[in-house]
Parts: structure tokens; sequence; C-alpha cells
């Protein structure tokens, strides 16, 4: 079994939970989603995302025709992250006040110093 044929029977599985609309409009899904957060949505006094955060993120990722998974920060922030076939991360986050942050990690480097 394959890591491909293991994220397609997940995803398959995954889509069947979900709603026509869900499945054909994955982002718009995750936007609704991380819209209609409310105070304390992590049970720990988490901020609502606020809608121009999610505005920014939609447009500078989404509309380049990015699909990627959406993860809400509890200070309002949203995270855009990519795992790409194991070998590199990308994380792209807004922070309310506009901050953007990216974080890239490149796993095929050799260890440095003899590791």
């Amino acid at each position: 079994m394959t890591v491909e044929s293991v994220t397609a029977a997940t995803r398959e599985a995954w889509d069947a939970t979900r709603t026509e609309e869900e499945v054909a409009h994955p982002m718009a899904t995750q936007r609704k989603t991380l819209g209609g957060l409310q105070t304390s949505w992590d049970g720990y006094g988490a901020h609502p995302i606020p809608s121009g955060v999610l505005d920014v993120i939609f447009e500078e990722i989404v509309s380049e025709g990015c699909f990627v998974d959406m993860v809400p920060g509890a200070d309002g922030s949203v995270q855009a992250e990519w795992h790409l076939r194991g070998d590199v991360d990308v994380e792209y986050c807004i922070s309310p006040g506009g901050k953007r942050e990216l974080y890239v990690r490149y796993t095929r480097y050799p260890p440095l110093g003899g590791e």
C-alpha cells in the first residue's frame, strides 16, 4: 500500500461524510467554517477569525488556485499549510494585525555535524 493510495482512500472516506457542495468547493467550506468560529472556540478563550484575515488569506492563496489546509490560531490568525510529498512543509500565517509569516522546511537535506 502506497502513501498515495492511503491518501486517496482517506480523501474518499472523508468526502463520503460531506455534502456535495463541500466536496465540490472545499476551500469555500473551510472559509465558512473558519468564519463561523465564535469566541473561545477552542475552549480556552481563543478569538474568532476576523473577516479581514479571511479575505486576505483567501485572496492571496486561494485566488491563485492553491488548495491548502487552513488552520485557525487562538489569536485570530489563520495559517495555510502545505505538506508536499513528505519532503517539504510550507506554512503561511496572517494575523489580525496584518503580520505575515512564512515557514518553509525541506527535509531531504542531510543532517549537519555528522548527526
